[in-house]
This record gives C-alpha cells, sequence and structure tokens, in this order.
C-alpha cells in the first residue's frame, strides 16, 4: 500500500462491525514544523489527532461535519485542541507545546475535561459532550468517553512511538445497533490475543494486507483516503474579529496602530490595518 498518511474504512459483514485504520507520520511533521513541539507533544498531539479522526468513523457525512476534541487539564499539558473531517483533514495543537513528562511512567493528564464536538456545517449547530479526564492515557480517556457518552461496544486502540520517529496507528472497529452479544465477544477474542502494532503496520505496510485477518471475517474495504494537514484561519480570524466588534477592534488600533493576530494551528501571521478593518465591517 501507500506509505502516505491514509485512512481506511470498511466492514466485517459476517459480525456486523464497521471500522477504521489510521495512520500518521507526515502530517504530524509538518504541524511540527510549524509549531516546533517537544517530542512528548508531539507524539500526545499524534494520538488525539488520530483519535479524533477515528471518531469520523461514527456516522458523519462527508464534507458536511467536523469532530473536535479539546482537553483541559491541570498538569504538565494545560490544553490540547484537534479538529478531524471525514475527508482526512486534520489540524491541532498543544499548550505548552514544550512540556516535558515521563512517557514510560506518568500520565501527561491531570485533573480536567475531556469534551467532544461536532459541527454541522449544513445546519451551523454544534453539538458538544463532555466527561471528566482522567490521569491515564489518551486511549483510556478515549474509551471511557465512548462508554459513557454514547454507550457502544467500540474497541479502540492507538500506538506511538516516540522513540525511533513520530508514527501513529490506530484502529476503531465500532458493532451495528443489531450486532449480538456473540458477535461482540468473537471480535473481541481476536482482537485480545492480536500483536497490535505488527497488525496495524502490515494493514498499511504489507503487500498482503494481513491474510490471516481478510480471511477470518472476510473484510471488505470501502475507502482509502490520505490524511493531511489544512488550516482554515483566514475566515476564522475574519469572524473572530467581526466577533469582537469594531468599538474594540477600533480602541486595540488606536493604542497599537495595528491588529497583528498569529493562528495558533498554522503560525501564519495577519495584520489588519484601519482601513482593513472598515472594509471587514463593511462586507
Amino acid at each position: 500500500m501507500n506509505q502516505n498518511d491514509l485512512y481506511i474504512k470498511g466492514i466485517l459483514p459476517e459480525l456486523n462491525f464497521k471500522f477504521m485504520f489510521v495512520h500518521i507520520q507526515n502530517t504530524l511533521d509538518e504541524i511540527h514544523q510549524l509549531q516546533n513541539f517537544s517530542i512528548e507533544c508531539k507524539t500526545l498531539l499524534g494520538e488525539v489527532l488520530a483519535g479524533t479522526l477515528l471518531l469520523t468513523a461514527k456516522d458523519i457525512k462527508e464534507n458536511h461535519e467536523m469532530i473536535s476534541i479539546q482537553i483541559e487539564t491541570k498538569s504538565s499539558i494545560k490544553k490540547i485542541i484537534a479538529f478531524a473531517t471525514a475527508n482526512g483533514e486534520i489540524r491541532g495543537t498543544i499548550i505548552p507545546q514544550q512540556a516535558h513528562w515521563d512517557m514510560q511512567t506518568s500520565s501527561a493528564f491531570g485533573e480536567g475535561i475531556f469534551q467532544v464536538n461536532k459541527f454541522a456545517y449544513h445546519t451551523k449547530k454544534v453539538y458538544s459532550s463532555a466527561i471528566e479526564l482522567q490521569a491515564k492515557s489518551f486511549e483510556a480517556n478515549l474509551i471511557s468517553y465512548i462508554q459513557k457518552s454514547e454507550q457502544t461496544n467500540s474497541f479502540i486502540k492507538i500506538l506511538s512511538n516516540p522513540v525511533e520517529k513520530s508514527e501513529i496507528y490506530a484502529y476503531i472497529f465500532e458493532p451495528f445497533p443489531e450486532t449480538s452479544f456473540q458477535k461482540i465477544e468473537e471480535l473481541a477474542d481476536f482482537l485480545y490475543h492480536l500483536n497490535s502494532k505488527e497488525f496495524l503496520y502490515n494493514i498499511f505496510h504489507s503487500n498482503n494486507e494481513n491474510r490471516k485477518f481478510l480471511k477470518k471475517f472476510n473484510v471488505k474495504f470501502l475507502q482509502m483516503n490520505e490524511i493531511f494537514f489544512r488550516c482554515n484561519c483566514n475566515t476564522k480570524i475574519e469572524n473572530l474579529i467581526l466577533s469582537m466588534g469594531e468599538n474594540e477592534i477600533n480602541e486595540i488600533l488606536q493604542k497599537e496602530g495595528k491588529l497583528e493576530i498569529t493562528c495558533e494551528f498554522c503560525k501564519k501571521k495577519y495584520i489588519y490595518s484601519e482601513i482593513d478593518i472598515k472594509n471587514l465591517f463593511l462586507k
């Protein structure tokens, strides 16, 4: 298979499950070059981006909706924001970007909030749900969120390798509503005895695409697309300025002589003059 960053969607018709596999490396490197994270932050953000992308497998329509995960915590990490769409678009940031912790023995998380937002473009509505963040791995918190907020027997695995290279692999298996407990147990047993690292590597890099898995469950691959970074900050920053109101913006202009805003995702700087602001509010 192509070794670019990819996601793969499909179904297990005999078990009545749908699934999504994710591989992220180049896109994470691109985001790292823009934001210059510590290796710990880069790896953790990669896991959150992969998890956010996995959530797009849960009944959202391509190009019509976006999922975000927002984490706020009282620990070495203060905030993480990640966005993903069903067509593979991702972006995200982590604060502070140079935080460090022992990835082998401690969690980056303390007490906090784990929130998932679903943006529906066609209705302009935002649907949000949240749980208490636990001092565990991101994967454990994501599983806890799905169990508590959506009450489904989904199986999730997120693997990262920060030592050799920042490379993220992930999967989600989600049962359809009518899936029997027996079928859920059958897949659970298969995954329990699985070498997840080898399994996911073979899905993306082996020519036989893990024949044991394909043959055992009569796997049907339905979609394979590239994952890519994209920032829509131009529209976002204009909306931010408009939401602040013309009077408040003019006060800033009088003090500073210009309005300067830096996008937190791509680090692009926007500089607005008094004329720029007048034209923006006249649109």
